[in-house]
């Protein structure tokens, strides 16, 4: 009998001269390391059953619908793969007649944090994912008919845009915008009740453009040339507000670097019943990471009655966390140059 994991490997290659969907396709190995993990994790049936409808449906990989649904199942049992390689210890829970957090820390405290995930889709969704699908179509149509003119090299272009179109150079906006309102977006009532509840953004489908943990910060400086300064996407998705410039990689040294405004507030700042942002990024060809983003003004709060809540957090970060002020930007500096702070 095939695992789960061959399963989705040979749906995979039935589908790659058709229309491969570059979201999944360029994620392959890491899928099937995800698959192996709820293959072998005893709780995780119910996370194996989803999986396993989604794999009886014919060519699920063509439906944009399906392939939304399957990552955002594999976006969930990731996080949960890599909070228990860095000893947290997660169980999922069912939900009953109302929303509720995906995950609670192993126990039956009343301080015992809780752990909603989202893995956040691209620019527009079904839609947007129904575009890249026909694009990729378009683009093995064109190999296949460039081979039966008998060109003895066939090349074709496939656009990944998982933000969105970029306008007037504005990358940096564009991203933390997106970032923002796909977020806010996928808040649910119900969800945050517990005050100690984190939310979790993984970055799977639309990751592999800001990586380093300088991203934490307000500013960043020095990245990628000595003389670049641009705004941290992460720190501004967490704190940003309207009113905040937005700093972004000029084309070369000289040329002014800021965009304009963020015209955005937060999802730290913005929504208070969120103990804390989780954020599981995808750096290309290195580990996935996960980075964090905690309020200064709960420090107290942690001490006395998030003490779980704060050695959760900080095993699953350790030194890849920031705060509203900028506390930790120093360690990031470093951190950022591959020094250990």
């Amino acid at each position: 009998m095939l695992t789960l994991a061959q399963k989705f490997l040979s749906e995979v290659q039935s589908q790659a001269g058709v229309a491969p969907f570059m979201g999944i396709t360029l994620k392959v190995p890491e899928i099937q390391s995800v698959l192996d993990f709820i293959e072998s994790e005893p709780t995780a049936g119910k996370l194996r059953d989803e999986i396993v409808a989604i794999f009886r449906k014919r060519n699920w990989m063509l439906d944009p619908i399906d392939i939304q649904q399957f990552m955002q199942l594999i976006g969930e049992a990731q996080f949960w793969t890599l909070a228990k390689r860095a000893g947290v210890e997660l169980e999922r829970i069912s939900e009953g007649g109302g929303k509720s957090p995906d995950f609670r820390l192993r126990g039956d405290s009343e301080f015992a944090p809780y752990f909603e995930v989202k893995t956040l889709s691209v620019k527009g969704g079904d839609t947007g994912i129904a575009t890249m699908n026909e694009d990729s179509f378009q683009a093995e149509h064109s190999l296949s008919r460039q081979v039966s003119d008998g060109k003895k090299f066939a090349t074709a272009i496939t656009e990944v845009a998982p933000h969105g179109l970029v306008k007037d150079g504005k990358n940096t906006t564009t991203i933390v915008q997106n970032l923002i309102d796909k977020t806010t977006q996928n808040l649910k009532s119900g969800q945050f009740v517990n005050r100690f509840t984190c939310l979790v953004l993984n970055l799977l489908l639309i990751d592999g453009y800001y990586n380093d943990p300088d991203s934490l910060r307000p500013i960043a400086f020095g990245w990628p040339d000595d003389w670049s300064v641009r705004s941290g996407p992460y720190w501004n998705l967490a704190f940003g507000e309207p009113e905040h410039l937005v700093f972004g990689l000029a084309e070369f040294e000289g040329k002014p670097g800021i965009e304009g405004v963020l015209g955005r507030k937060g999802v730290l700042a913005e929504n208070s019943n969120i103990a804390a942002l989780l954020l599981v990024v995808h750096p290309l060809g290195g580990a996935r990471k996960i980075y964090g983003l905690k309020r200064d003004a709960d420090n107290d709060t942690w001490q006395e009655d998030g003490e779980k809540l704060a050695t959760a957090f900080f095993k699953l970060v350790g030194t890849n966390w920031n705060d509203e002020l900028d506390t930790n930007g120093w360690c990031l500096y470093q951190n950022a140059r591959g020094e250990k702070c």
